[in-house]
């Protein structure tokens, strides 16, 4: 009786202990600092770490650039704005309201790259108070890393695109039908566009929308096949130039399931702007 019992303890301690390694890292990056700026708007602390970057040989590979996959160092900490930048803020800041499906807590879209920048320099000179940030757009490698959030599958939550609904709008829940291939048609299915930031749940490090409702302007510029040659820590992507392409990531409220994947790669012209692409901040940690 004595040695069952023991036997059993022993059995619990084991899986106790199994269960705590595992579970721990997970809950400590689950719940990272954050911080509230002067503008209303969450950050959230995304520790250094590495991740394996880009997807895996298939259609996208090719087309998009999704690879070689390979793995990548970020060394310092920075922030991560938990929402999008919503449309009250762009237009606080800029005095206009540029977006094509308008709500006051909807994010801002319809904003091209040189814009989006335009409204980092002027949001960061419009800072007031004792703390000041340096806001800016998070690198390709940062949106990625953060988005995974520890995980190496094609979704943070999984392979399974039928799970995608819970943490994103996207094509499949905001279109009905099929999207006309033209410009002026391309809006022909509508229900709404996108929703108001944080309505779906977050990835593990709390951070909305990563998936769906707009897709992300991201800093780097776009080089097909940038992943071949890209440093192994800290990646900025290539050097910039006038005319060259950015990327945007996750996919937005018009982009089917497989364009809101974590190694989705968006490309366009740096003056271009789309009713379906927006952004997030980022601030480098002290």
């Amino acid at each position: 009786m004595k040695k069952i019992f023991f036997t059993s303890f022993f059995t619990l301690l084991t899986v106790a202990s199994t269960l705590t390694f595992i579970s721990t890292p997970l809950e400590a990056q689950a719940n990272p600092s954050a911080f509230t700026d002067s503008f209303g708007q969450k950050f959230v602390l995304i520790s250094a770490g590495q991740f394996n970057m880009g997807g895996v040989w298939d259609f996208d590979y090719l087309i998009t650039g999704e690879g070689p996959q390979h793995r990548v160092e970020i060394t310092k900490p920075f922030y991560l704005s938990a929402y999008e930048v919503t449309q009250e803020l762009y237009g606080q800041i800029m005095g206009q309201y540029p977006s094509h499906f308008k709500g006051r807590l909807n994010p801002v879209e319809s904003v091209s790259w040189n814009e989006v920048n335009l409204f980092i320099d002027k949001l960061n000179k419009s800072q007031t108070g004792p703390k000041r940030y340096k806001y800016r757009l998070p690198s390709e490698a940062e949106w990625e890393y953060a988005v995974r959030a520890g995980t190496s599958g094609v979704y943070f939550f999984g392979d399974e695109p039928n799970k995608l609904s819970g943490y994103a709008w996207f094509k499949d829940e905001t279109i009905s039908g099929r999207l006309d291939k033209t410009l002026s048609r391309y809006f022909k299915g509508r229900k709404e566009g996108h929703s108001p930031v944080g309505q779906k749940k977050p990835n593990p490090w709390g951070l909305y929308d990563v998936y769906g409702n707009v897709a992300e302007w991201v800093a780097d510029v776009y080089k097909v096949d940038y992943y071949a040659s890209s440093p192994a820590k800290d990646p900025q992507g290539p050097s910039p130039a006038p005319g060259l392409s950015r990327v945007y990531r996750g996919g937005g409220w018009a982009s089917p399931a497989k364009n809101c994947r974590s190694a989705y790669r968006g490309v366009a012209l740096a003056e271009v702007s789309m009713p379906d692409i927006g952004f997030r901040l980022a601030v480098t940690a002290e």
